[in-house]
């Protein structure tokens, strides 16, 4: 492993708590290799024990199993074939390091990451998989200027938003939420966020093929920040429909969660103005490629009034 500073999964936390029933996220800046150390869990947010497939005291090149970490586009739309070693660092508390992968640091996206533990070949490489891993991570690899040079990623065309972006769109700081003294939205409600966007376009009637996009290539960077901002507006009112009550303290009656009607409208204002650019974004690009919308006619038409 390199001896670069290692990144490991964010630790937002709700009301002093990591929350274990979020994705861990890992969060990078890209156009450099970037070790990662990443703690495996299940869905109870309990530690993966690995021991034993990688016993103690036994050294890695006498070991009979090896970790493979593979990636993923978050819309699945492009898996990476080959798996990325890993070092398995505490099996007991399952923590691993790997690196990441130079296509994954080259180009800023939403991946997820999965691991599993796989028998090694006679040449030491990760043969077939004995035990898949529960769970699964997920990485953001925001644009940095490292990466201009990359052809496939210049300047002008930072595909993957950023997270401050999204926040800024919502002014969601821990400064500015009084309330709350933390942020409202954490890194992992975000990037899953980010993610539908894309989806809702692809979606949205009618179909084009020629302009079906992916993660990986999504041009509107505003206009995925304001569906990413949408998303994450109807994601609170959930949370604030779900946790309303009425209380009394000190003779004072309120509900600190009474905020869902004010979300709601947000969240409708919000994800009708990213739905009406979806349409006309596709009216100007279904024109842009020769097609027009046409008309579909009916033999009912007659009986208009």
């Amino acid at each position: 492993m390199s001896e670069a500073a290692v990144i490991t999964q964010n630790a937002d936390t709700y009301y002093g708590c990591i929350p274990y029933d979020k994705t861990d996220t890992v969060i990078v800046n890209g156009g450099a290799p970037a070790p990662i150390e990443y703690q495996l869990r299940d869905g109870n947010g309990n530690p993966i024990d690995l021991s034993a497939w990688f016993p103690p005291g036994i050294p890695p090149e006498e070991q009979q199993y090896g970790l493979g970490v593979k990636f993923a586009l978050a819309d699945s739309s492009v898996v990476l074939k080959t798996p990325v070693p890993a070092n398995v660092i505490d099996a007991a508390l399952g923590k691993i390091q790997f690196e990441l992968p130079k296509a994954v640091y080259e180009m800023p996206c939403i991946y997820r990451f999965y691991s599993a533990v796989s028998q090694k070949t006679g040449a030491g490489m990760l043969g077939s998989v004995v035990y898949a891993c529960p769970g699964r991570g997920i990485l953001l690899v925001e644009w940095s200027p490292w990466m201009e040079h990359l052809d496939h990623c210049p300047m002008k065309h930072r595909i993957v938003p950023a997270l401050e972006d999204v926040r800024r769109r919502l002014d969601d700081f821990v400064s500015k939420n009084s309330l709350m003294y933390q942020y409202e939205f954490t890194a992992d409600d975000i990037v899953h966020a980010m993610v539908r966007p894309v989806y809702i376009f692809n979606e949205e009637p009618p179909r084009l093929r020629r302009f079906m996009y992916t993660l990986a290539n999504f041009p509107f960077y505003e206009n995925w920040v304001q569906g990413a901002a949408a998303e994450l507006l109807q994601i609170a009112v959930h949370h604030y429909a779900r946790n309303k009550m009425m209380g009394n303290h000190g003779g004072i009656s309120g509900d600190e969660k009474g905020r869902d009607k004010e979300y709601m409208q947000l969240a409708m204002m919000y994800k009708e103005e990213y739905r009406r650019w979806v349409l006309g974004k596709k009216r100007e690009l279904n024109y842009s490629a020769g097609q027009g919308w046409g008309t579909v006619h009916s033999d009912y038409v007659r009986f208009r009034r």
